[in-house]
């Protein structure tokens, strides 16, 4: 298993890397985890497009969490999720929204809802 996450040393606005798409087209499983800030980041937007699209075109499996937000908010697109889809850049606004409205989002396989920062993290494959 391979974990991949933003490099705090990226600049903001900058594109998502090669090796991260590759990464991305070449997973079987992809775990999206949902915080109340996800919405906030355009490069967390844009890696949920390349997942939507990655399901719908090579079949991958995605299993969203939800960490600190609720399921609703997402799907609703309350809260940071309204604002990121009013102030974000007008070319990739729709293919935000569409990717959050995914009907994976609204089937879901795998629900984690943490109320408490957890201590850590484990996962098994």
């Amino acid at each position: 298993m391979r974990a991949y996450r933003d490099d705090i040393n990226l600049l903001r606005g900058e594109e998502i890397g090669p090796e991260l798409l590759k990464a991305i087209e070449t997973t079987r499983i992809a775990l999206v985890t949902f915080s109340k800030n996800y919405a906030s980041s355009d490069w967390c937007l844009d890696e949920l497009v390349k997942i939507i699209d990655c399901k719908r075109v090579l079949k991958q499996r995605v299993l969203p969490t939800f960490y600190d937000v609720s399921q609703s908010k997402v799907l609703e697109q309350k809260g940071n999720f309204a604002e990121a889809l009013l102030y974000g850049p007008k070319d990739k606004v729709n293919n935000w929204r569409a990717s959050l409205l995914e009907r994976m989002l609204g089937s879901i396989e795998v629900d984690v809802h943490f109320n408490s920062k957890p201590k850590f993290f484990f996962f098994l494959v």
